[in-house]
């Protein structure tokens, strides 16, 4: 299924990606919708870890006055200013995107082997295969053997 982006995270996501509490979130520009549940543990984990993304690349200004938790984001100073991680810093007003999946098909060149194939008996004898088929027709077969006698 095609994954998109939607009105905002859950609660769960942000306590996953170490953002707690709605308002701060909020004051991060990280939207929140209250009415999506989280049915899937994989989407939990992406959105939690987009998250933490998102939160890892902010440099805010400082806070005034002295407190006594450590800030979740990094402050603006001039250790922080001067390193790498100020360079990345996300400056646009999307959220860091979703990640793009691998396609599930890969390209290769058509040999001559190839082309005297016939596709539809092969594919039909795969399924017949696997769905048991022929072992159903051995069995057939060894009874009919195994009742005449």
């Amino acid at each position: 299924m095609k994954q998109k982006l939607g009105r905002g995270f859950t609660l769960k996501e942000l306590v996953l990606g170490g953002v707690h509490g709605q308002n701060y979130a909020r004051s991060l520009g990280i939207a929140i919708d209250l009415r999506r549940k989280d049915t899937c543990s994989e989407t939990l984990n992406v959105n939690g870890k987009r998250i933490k993304d998102y939160v890892s690349s902010m440099i805010l200004a400082p806070r005034r006055g002295k407190y006594e938790k450590k800030p979740q984001v990094k402050e603006a100073n001039k250790e922080v200013l001067s390193g790498p991680e100020a360079s990345f810093q996300n400056t646009t007003r999307s959220v860091v995107p979703l990640p793009k999946k691998e396609p599930g098909y890969t390209w290769t060149t058509i040999t001559k082997g190839m082309t005297g194939d016939i596709v539809y008996k092969t594919l039909r004898k795969e399924t017949k295969t696997a769905r048991g088929f022929y072992k159903r027709m051995e069995l057939i077969k060894a009874k009919a053997k195994g009742g005449k006698k």
